[in-house]
């Protein structure tokens, strides 16, 4: 049998009291007591007294209504915090399940895992920094630069470049890792969140395929992604210094103000890129087709470009010096 508190009790017996008093006292306040006595007609005396009366009885009625309506604010109030205080609940659970699940043997484990995170990443701002930064740690730990991975094309050189897996087929787990991260919403969706830079430094996602990912701001120096699919790619403010590109497609991507330094771009797809105020110092861009893309003040100092691809190119502004390497035959 369930017992409530002595203190639990006495503050009910206590509201009670205070409530039946208000109820008895309050009209009586607001109403005073008026003598009749001047009335010397009976049934007028009745009809005045009635209406004292039924003045009483109404401010009772509202009064009551009042406590009624208290009753079902702190009522809804209390059950909001229930729902809030168990839905808390139910995200700790996840997200414990989801970190253990990061760490199983098997990769449909492993997806399941990166999957409830990223439910949690979309609907609890107050968790998004934790699983964020589990998320870029699991890539650094499973993915790192140093270590290629499987056996393709980038580590066998005498496997043909066509027959080499996309990412998604060899390491299924951490492309969809960096598809959660490259699809994070961003603070301006009804967020006030500051959302944590992408930290991807020095990490192996050749041949990943992502479809419009948003990384602003992220860090990816140092990043082998060799053959990567990143068509319309948001990575304003990018740091990629020394990262490899080499052969990827960022066709209409926003590059602009990216940290580009030393990074290779040989033979990149960069049709309508938008690369204005991009930092390319020292950068290779050997075979890159350029066509129609946005270099407006960028720099360029000892960036080599020898074989690439300007056609429509905006150079306006660009820094370069005499380091600058161009196409053959080609005069801005």
């Amino acid at each position: 049998m369930r017992r409530f508190p002595i203190g639990t009790i006495l503050g009910v017996v206590v509201s009670l009291a205070t409530l039946l008093g208000c109820i008895a006292l309050f009209p009586r306040l607001l109403y005073p007591e008026t003598s009749f006595e001047a009335v010397t007609d009976m049934a007028k005396r009745l009809e005045l007294q009635q209406a004292q009366r039924a003045l009483e009885n109404n401010a009772r009625a509202m009064l009551l209504q009042g406590f009624a309506g208290l009753l079902l604010v702190v009522g809804a109030v209390s059950t909001w915090r229930q729902l809030r205080i168990a839905r808390d609940g139910n995200i700790t659970d996840r997200f414990g399940k989801a970190v253990e699940q990061l760490g199983g043997d098997r990769v449909e484990l492993r997806l399941g895992g990166i999957y409830a995170l990223e439910r949690i990443v979309r609907n609890s701002p107050a968790d998004r920094l934790a699983a964020i930064e589990i998320l870029t740690a699991f890539i650094r730990t499973n993915s790192p630069a140093e270590h290629p991975g499987p056996p393709d094309a980038d580590a066998d050189p005498s496997r043909p470049k066509e027959e080499t897996p996309w990412l998604q087929v060899r390491a299924p787990d951490i492309q969809a890792a960096v598809n959660v991260l490259g699809h994070t919403p961003p603070a301006t969706e009804g967020i006030s969140l500051h959302l944590p830079q992408v930290d991807l430094r020095r990490v192996y996602l050749s041949r990943a395929r992502l479809v419009r990912p948003r990384m602003r701001a992220a860090d990816l120096s140092g990043a082998w992604a060799r053959h990567a699919h990143l068509v319309h790619a948001y990575l304003r403010r990018t740091n990629l210094d020394d990262a490899n590109l080499e052969h990827s497609s960022l066709v209409a991507a926003n590059l602009s103000e990216a940290s580009l330094v030393r990074a290779n771009l040989d033979g990149a797809y960069l049709q309508d890129a938008f690369l204005e105020g991009a930092n390319l110092m020292g950068a290779t861009l050997r075979g890159a087709d350029l066509t129609r893309s946005v270099l407006r003040g960028a720099n360029l100092v000892g960036a080599d470009m020898s074989g690439a691809r300007l056609t429509g190119v905006d150079l306006a502004d660009v820094i370069v010096d005499d380091s600058t390497r161009w196409p053959h035959n080609f005069t801005r």
